[in-house]
């Protein structure tokens, strides 16, 4: 037809289709793009092959076995061999429309079973950041955007250290344990305990942050000009230090660091994750008011699901000492 089908498409018609190379394809499929291959002004573009590798575990991930597996059907299968006989003969040539057909609208169908736009439209508005870029950015980048929200307006700026400054930074002391069950058989009744929130709580009731560290014991109470804290330094004058003891507004963790508690400053971790936590609250009861209400469902609870993990994985952005935005070892301890 000679049609420039991907120009109609664009929101731009006038800009030029960006086609991209075999080797930026690599980097692309290496960094999960979802998209790799082909960008079109002015749309988002999904391969859904990518997306639904990372929402089922199947052996296969062919559009019949999804279909299967998430629909519950069965579609047929044919080879391009025997679509082009069909396409060949005008009174078969309805079969090879209606297979495509049905591959399409089974496309839509997958997306809406999943809900996967809706679910991700509403984290790219609870975490403040684009559409695509829940799909294809991690979760340090979802943390520090809710993070920055609350310590812009107090005036704070993030720290980006260098990946030769992450390198030299002390190793972590302490790693997190988990204790599982031993899985056999018990004559008497048990009971697991689960914490609710562990870190987040954690955080919360020691005021545990970046702004309200004042580095580890070993380093305070010297009148030098600044010590090694995380991938940066930091100077604690002893004069405020001793004022700060004389008060009892420093709480001292069990690996030998300082923090000063929440009438001196409030973190602004623990402000973000009470606020994280308290909504999650809210949204879990308004599920149970409105039960009747499937839609409203769905959006409440992609909604507590998203402050559930933004919660979970904020510990990890303070400890992650290698490949970490903003790592700091002394709070991850």
């Amino acid at each position: 037809l000679e049609m420039n089908l991907m120009k109609r498409l664009s929101r731009v018609p006038s800009a030029e289709t960006v086609h991209v190379s075999e080797e930026e394809q690599r980097e692309l499929l290496e960094m999960h793009d979802y998209s790799a291959g082909l960008k079109i002004p002015g749309r988002i573009l999904l391969d859904i092959w990518r997306l639904m590798r990372h929402e089922i575990a199947l052996t296969s991930y062919t559009f019949e076995n999804v279909v299967y597996h998430i629909l519950h059907r069965r579609v047929p299968n044919h080879s391009y061999r025997q679509l082009s006989r069909l396409w060949c003969k005008p009174y078969s040539r309805w079969i090879v429309l209606e297979y495509y057909l049905e591959r399409v609208n089974g496309n839509f169908e997958i997306l809406n079973q999943l809900d996967l736009i809706g679910r991700t439209a509403e984290l790219a508005k609870l975490f403040g950041i684009q559409f695509y870029e829940v799909l294809s950015r991690g979760s340090q980048f979802r943390v520090e955007s809710m993070m920055m929200r609350i310590a812009k307006p107090r005036n704070f700026v993030s720290v980006s250290p260098s990946i030769n400054q992450r390198a030299h930074m002390r190793a972590p002391e302490y790693l997190p344990l988990i204790l599982e069950p031993n899985s056999r058989f018990y004559a008497d009744p048990i009971i697991v305990l689960d914490f609710q929130s562990l870190y987040p709580s954690v955080i919360i009731a020691y005021n545990y942050c970046f702004s309200t560290c004042l580095g580890r014991i070993e380093h305070l109470g010297k009148d030098t000009e600044s010590f090694e804290f995380g991938a940066s330094r930091l100077r604690v004058p002893p004069k405020m230090l001793k004022a700060l003891l004389d008060k009892n507004l420093v709480t001292f963790s069990p690996c030998g660091v300082a923090f000063v508690k929440k009438r001196v400053r409030e973190g602004v971790l623990p402000r973000m994750l009470s606020e994280i936590l308290n909504t999650r609250l809210m949204v879990k009861k308004s599920m149970k008011l409105h039960k009747d209400n499937s839609v409203l469902q769905r959006v409440l609870h992609s909604r507590q699901l998203g402050l559930k993990l933004i919660a979970n994985v904020t510990y990890g952005y303070t400890a992650a000492n290698f490949s970490g935005r903003m790592p700091c070892v002394e709070i991850g301890d």
